[in-house]
């Protein structure tokens, strides 16, 4: 229409998403098709650190390579590292001791890295305003998640979980 003009100064430039579902596809299938074609326990642990190793490079891609705007680059961090803290205090006592304490680390940053990207690839089109709420609680369910499970251990298959009310094994 003639007599309607759109302000496009304000505009950014759309996210760049590429390279966080390119990582997201090699996390998926480094974390979880892997293990189910090569068992053994070696490559559970190449699985296992493939995850985190991918996890971090989701929050390189974000801070440097995303495009979002700055806030939204390091509010993320800083909320997905305060739901961190928050839920590893929540955790079951068989996920805070299990692996030195270090088991909740292992899995979540994947786990909370893969969610954030399905939330950016989902989110793209929305208002700033909702993609903001929208990733708040993206990084509070995938962190918060672990609050609700257990683990009986780790065997050569993998890591038994269940849920935290459910009976134990004795």
């Amino acid at each position: 229409m003639a007599g309607l003009q759109i302000d496009e100064s304000n505009r950014r430039p759309p996210l760049r998403l590429w390279p966080g579902v390119a990582i997201a596809v090699v996390q998926f299938l480094v974390w979880w098709v892997l293990p189910r074609v090569v068992p053994g326990t070696t490559v559970g642990y190449v699985s296992v650190l493939g995850g985190v190793l991918c996890g971090l490079l989701v929050v390189v891609w974000w801070l440097f390579l995303s495009r979002a705007a700055g806030y939204e680059r390091w509010g993320a961090l800083v909320v997905a590292v305060v739901a961190l803290l928050v839920t590893s205090r929540l955790v079951h006592e068989s996920i805070a001791t299990l692996g030195q304490g270090m088991l909740f680390i292992f899995y979540a940053i994947p786990m909370l890295s893969f969610a954030f990207v399905a939330w950016a690839v989902v989110t793209r089109n929305l208002s700033d305003g909702v993609r903001r709420v929208a990733m708040v609680a993206t990084l509070l369910v995938a962190s918060g998640g672990w609050a609700l499970v257990k683990t009986g251990g780790i065997s050569s298959t993998g890591t038994d979980f269940s849920w935290r009310w459910a009976a134990t094994a004795e």
